[in-house]
Order: C-alpha cells, then structure tokens, then sequence
C-alpha cells in the first residue's frame, strides 16, 4: 500500500470514527482499525478516543490515548474533554497536569474545558474563603490543587490562584513556580520578584530551571538589568542549572531593549545552543 492511500484511509477513519455516537458500532470499527494497523496512528486514535469518549466509556478512552506514539494536544484536549462532559473534574484537572508537565502548551479549546473543572473543584476544596485546608472528604490531594493553581496562573485568573496557594499548609517548588511565572507572565513583575524573595527565604526550597524562567522574565519585563543578571549568575553557580532557550532569550530581550547590545550579543556568543528566531 502506498504513502498516499495510507494518508487516505487514516483520514477516513478518524472522519467517520469521530461521528459515531454508538458505540457498538464503534467497537466494531475499532477493531478494523486494529487489523489494517492503523491504531498507532495518531489522527485515527484521537477519532477513536474521540469516540470512546463520546459513549462516556472514559476507561477505554484512557486505554486508546495511552497507546498513541505522540500525545499532541488535540488529544490531550480531547480526553480532559472526556473527563468534564462525563462529570469527573478532578481527572480532568490530573490530565491538565500532565499535559503540562509533559511541555504540551494547551490551546484556547483545552483551556476552556480546563476551567470548567476548576471552578467546580474550586467551590468544592476552598472551605468558603478560609484558607487552612481542603474540606472533609475531598482529601489533600496536593497534585489536584497544583493543577488547580498552575491552570489560573496561566490564564490570568491570578486572584483565584492566589486563593488556592494561601489555602495550601505545604507548598511545594512547583506551586511556587507557578505562581512566581503567573504573575510575570501577566504583567506583575514586581510582585514575581517579591513571591520568589520569600520561596528563596525557605532553604528546603530549591528553584528549577522553570522558576528562573519567570525570574528572569520578571526582571526582562520591569527593566532590572542587573537584578536579571545576578540571578542569572546564580541560577548557574548555586543551582547548576544550564540555562536554555527561554533563559538566554529573557536576558537578550532585557539586555537589548536597555541599550546594553554588545553585551547581549557577547552573550549570545557563549551560548552552548543555537539560538533561535525568539532570541
């Protein structure tokens, strides 16, 4: 079989397999797929799960996403859409925070049905404004409220995730980080800087790679040049964390726009990575 009827018949399948709404006859289709050997093949299993999930069978929608080679977004989306139409917001959150953690950047749609389950999970775990600890019977799931978190930092509901973070005993570095990239990420560069003086204050806190990214963006944004570059130093010497991309990219950008050119090329020449188009 050749390369252009493959393409054909991948398209027909996840055409007609995303339209089904029965899912007997889905299994069936299914298990054609399964004998032409195109259930690896990402369009045709997003139509599968697409399917699954449609029927409200959300455990063979699960059994479907993990067997695809390349989770790109459509099906990340796809399946936390799963989770909200079928009534179960915190898995719809849990699979927002993998998606996260796997470097996925969610789209409009995928933030859209993300923010459906937060303020279901929102009104459930926040005890009417007081902020000590998640009501009775919905149990401390850090992982939950990580997810609640990062999902507001990045979309600018900021107020809620602050709501969420001071509710929380125990706050790890990554809901720290989350909070330090949501506010710089949105204009509150100052307030970054602040946030991280106090996580730095916590010696059983260690920042990531991830936190300076929000660092050194904050700095880029408010106009910091040295503050930018102390922590760009010690982001290496204390920490040994290699600086990527988006590390470089913060400093190019803030080092530019104060005048300081040579400087920034003179950094982009020590630069163990190819810059890119952003840098």
């Amino acid at each position: 079989m050749g390369i252009p009827q493959i393409i054909l018949l991948s398209h027909l399948y996840s055409k007609h397999v995303c339209a089904i709404a029965d899912q007997d006859c889905g299994k069936c289709i299914h298990c054609c797929i399964v004998k032409s050997g195109f259930e690896a093949d990402a369009y045709t299993a997003t139509g599968l799960l697409h399917m699954y999930v449609s029927c409200a069978d959300m455990k063979s929608g699960l059994k479907v996403f993990d067997n695809i080679p390349i989770w790109n977004v459509v099906a990340w989306t796809c399946l936390i859409a799963g989770y909200v139409n079928n009534n179960q917001p915190y898995e719809a959150l849990k699979v927002f925070k993998d998606m996260s953690h796997c470097g996925v950047e969610p789209n409009e749609i995928t933030m859209v049905n993300a923010l459906i389950p937060a303020l279901v999970v929102e009104t459930l775990i926040l005890d009417n404004g007081c902020t000590s600890t998640f009501k009775t019977g919905i149990g401390t799931d850090i992982s939950l409220a990580t997810a609640l978190l990062d999902m507001y930092a990045k979309t600018g509901g900021l107020g809620s995730a602050q709501k969420i973070f001071s509710s929380l005993q125990k706050r790890d570095v990554v809901m720290w980080t989350s909070m330090i990239n949501g506010l710089a990420m949105h204009g509150d560069g100052n307030e970054a800087l602040g946030m991280f003086q106090t996580m730095h204050e916590d010696s059983s806190l260690v920042p990531d790679h991830i936190t300076y990214i929000g660092v050194l963006f904050a700095c880029s944004h408010v106009g910091l040049v040295e503050e930018a570059k102390k922590h760009f130093r010690l982001m290496t010497e204390m920490y040994s964390i290699v600086p990527g991309r988006e590390h470089y990219g913060c400093m190019v950008d803030l080092l530019s726009r104060s005048g300081h050119f040579g400087e920034a090329e003179r950094l982009m020449e020590t630069m163990a990575i190819q810059p890119n188009i952003s840098i």
